[in-house]
């Protein structure tokens, strides 16, 4: 499992890239998951949105 806050962010922009969501959208929860500092959450809230909102779950990414 990857616990590098770098590597999940790149593969999440990798995943959406390719279109394939639902790997998006667990690399950057696990982002979220990893984060410790405020700055990291703001960030990773930040990816979990955009990739809700490409999914077109508008309501969610709020």
């Amino acid at each position: 499992m990857i616990d590098n806050a770098n590597v999940l962010m790149l593969w999440g922009y990798i995943y959406l890239e390719e279109k394939d969501f639902e790997k998006a959208l667990s690399s950057q929860k696990r982002l979220l998951a990893i984060a410790e500092s405020n700055d990291e959450k703001h960030v990773a809230h930040h990816q979990v949105a955009m990739v809700l909102r490409e999914m077109g779950r508008y309501d969610e990414a709020l």
